[in-house]
């Protein structure tokens, strides 16, 4: 991790990628914690990581899924039965979870040139799912990623619409915001709710053609974000890359969120997963930071 950026004291929003490879654990200065390397043989390890991800995973899903863009059939997604998704051989493929009213990956799927990218977007939000730019090699889905008993779950709404979570806001939420710079609104409970669709990661990773990679798994979910993650369940293994938003702030702060889990036991879950830090980009800091 650059310098910095290690300080547990700053208060920073912060994002990491974690990489499942040798290379980012052949890098230890990029690391916050060195806690998270644990030496054990292979075999220890695989029964490990292999308990960790055969926990039951529900896979409750919706019958229907409103998918808008120019991929849904191809992604199984264009009829009230869902199917198998038929992405051509050597595609590459990005999957984001939250994507708002426009994914951040729109111009590198618009600048491919030999026609291989896919990008399979999720947004709860019914008008910013409905009203995403469109593409031929987008499937839009209207719903959100984690674990139900149902399918469904409740969705609460924020005052600025980019902070709505499947989880709920503390009670001072707001005040506690003015502390690292965010906008008051964003922590600023709405006085509505609303009940949307919840698909597992596990049940739409499975049915990816077999031997299909997942390039990079973007989850953007507002405190559930480790949640997502988890219900791939077994099929995580597909997934090359991880990136996440998480909060870095001193343990006395209380997160928005409740439920919210901290950036060291984000780091620590994904660790016992396979996923290693590899690295950490700052996107707001507190307001009293000074350079």
């Amino acid at each position: 991790m650059p310098p910095g950026f290690t300080n547990n004291e700053t208060g920073t929003i912060g994002a990491f990628v974690a990489e499942k490879t040798l290379p980012a654990i052949t890098r230890p200065a990029q690391l916050q914690d060195a806690r998270v390397f644990q030496l054990e043989t292979l075999d220890v390890l695989a029964s490990r990581v292999a308990g960790r991800l055969d926990e039951p995973v529900d896979k409750a899903t919706p019958l229907h899924i409103p998918c808008y863009s120019g991929a849904c059939e191809v992604f199984g997604f264009s009829a009230a039965e869902q199917s198998n998704i038929t992405i051509p051989p050597g595609s590459t493929v990005v999957i984001d979870v939250g994507a708002f009213n426009e994914s951040e990956f729109m111009n590198w799927l618009k600048e491919d040139r030999y026609g291989v990218r896919w990008l399979l977007a999720l947004e709860p939000d019914a008008t910013h799912a409905s009203g995403h730019t469109l593409h031929p090699h987008l499937a839009m889905l209207q719903a959100a990623a984690g674990k139900t008993e149902t399918g469904r779950a409740v969705f609460h709404a924020s005052e600025d619409s980019g902070c709505n979570s499947l989880l709920p806001l503390h009670a001072g939420a707001s005040q506690a915001s003015e502390g690292f710079n965010s906008n008051p609104l964003c922590f600023t409970q709405a006085k509505h709710t609303a009940e949307v669709s919840v698909l597992s990661l596990a049940s739409v990773l499975e049915r990816f053609p077999r031997g299909q990679e997942i390039t990079l798994l973007k989850v953007d979910a507002q405190g559930s974000d480790l949640a997502v993650v988890l219900s791939a369940g077994s099929q995580l293994h597909r997934v090359r890359y991880v990136q996440v938003e998480v909060l870095d702030l001193p343990t006395s702060t209380p997160r928005p969120y409740i439920g919210q889990p901290s950036k060291e036991e984000v780091v620590q879950e994904l660790a016992k997963l396979g996923f290693v830090l590899d690295s950490c980009v700052v996107t707001r800091q507190e307001t009293n930071e000074r350079s």
